[in-house]
């Protein structure tokens, strides 16, 4: 169950990412994820650009500690999981590596 919710998590902070590299088109700069926290959720609005969730293991949080450092919690009632490992970014998309 957590690790379907963590893989879910995943696909929507890559639909996430990808929304806000478009909506930031016109800075030529690279982007870096370097300091950023993303909150996902399963509800995503893609106007507003923001997810939020509600129930029992239903959000996670993902921190980019570097340029290619992540941790990531999945918030749940009675206890939390966290998941720590590397990532690489490309243009419209992030691979998160979680380690053993």
């Amino acid at each position: 169950m957590r690790k379907s919710f963590f893989l879910f998590s995943i696909i929507v902070l890559t639909v996430f990412i990808s929304c806000k590299n478009k909506a930031e088109s016109n800075n030529k700069d690279q982007k870096t994820l370097n300091g950023q926290i993303f909150h996902l959720g399963p509800t995503l609005d893609t106007l507003k650009v923001e997810s939020s969730a509600e129930g029992d293991c239903s959000s996670t949080d993902v921190a980019f500690i570097n340029d290619s450092q992540f941790v990531a919690r999945i918030n749940c009632l009675h206890n939390n999981s966290y998941f720590k490992g590397q990532y690489i970014a490309s243009d419209d998309t992030i691979r998160l590596i979680s380690d053993p």
